[in-house]
C-alpha cells in the first residue's frame, strides 16, 4: 500500500466512532465474562439460601426463648401447687372454704344471693330444645350445662340458715301426715 492510502485509511478509521468499529473483546474476555456471570448467579442463590436459614434460625431461637420462659412459669406454678398452704389458701379464696372451728360468713343481697367472694361458674352454652346428643361427649356436655344452670327450688320453702348454724322454720307450712284407721 502506498503511504498516501495508509494515511487516508487511518483518517477514515479515526473518524468512525469507536462503537461502530467494534468493541474489541477477544474470545478469552468473553469466556471470562460468562464464567464470572455464572459464578455470580451461583453465589447469589447460595447467599439467598444462607439468608433464609439465618432468618429461620433467629425465629427458632426466639421461639425457644419464649417457650423457656413459659416452661419456667409453669414450673413455678407446679411448685406453688405442691405446697399444702398454697392449696389451702386457694380453697379459701376460690371456693370459700373454712377450717373446722372457724365461722364463715357470707354476705347476701335482698334476694338471698351471695355477694362477692368465691368462684361462680357460669355456662354460656345450652343444649338446644328438641335435640338429643347421641355421642357420650355430647351427653357429658349437656350434663355439665345442666349442672351449671340447675332448676332453682321455690325460695319460699328453702330453710334459712342462721349464724349459729341452726335452721329456722320455713315460711310455708309443711304438710302433716293424716292418720289412717286400721280395719
Amino acid at each position: 500500500m502506498r503511504p498516501e492510502n495508509v494515511e487516508a485509511a487511518t483518517a477514515a478509521v479515526a473518524s468512525v466512532p469507536r462503537l461502530i468499529r467494534g468493541v474489541g473483546f477477544t474470545r478469552r474476555a468473553i469466556v471470562l465474562l460468562v464464567v464470572c456471570a455464572i459464578l455470580l448467579l451461583s453465589f447469589a442463590s447460595s447467599l439467598r439460601v444462607y439468608l433464609r436459614q439465618e432468618r429461620d434460625l433467629a425465629l427458632a431461637q426466639q421461639q425457644i426463648a419464649e417457650r423457656t420462659v413459659a416452661n419456667a412459669e409453669l414450673a413455678d406454678e407446679i411448685d406453688r401447687w405442691r405446697n399444702p398452704e398454697f392449696i389451702k389458701a386457694q380453697a379459701r379464696e376460690r371456693l370459700g372454704w373454712v377450717v373446722p372451728g372457724e365461722v364463715g360468713y357470707r354476705v347476701v343481697d335482698a334476694n338471698g344471693k351471695p355477694l362477692g367472694g368465691g368462684v361462680s361458674i357460669t355456662s354460656t352454652s345450652t343444649v338446644p330444645e328438641g335435640e338429643h346428643a347421641t355421642a357420650w361427649w355430647d351427653r357429658l356436655n349437656g350434663s355439665v350445662a345442666t349442672a351449671d344452670e340447675p332448676l332453682v327450688a321455690d325460695e319460699k320453702t328453702d330453710p334459712v340458715i342462721t349464724v349459729e348454724g341452726s335452721e329456722s322454720p320455713s315460711p310455708t307450712p309443711t304438710p302433716k301426715p293424716t292418720p289412717t284407721k286400721k280395719r
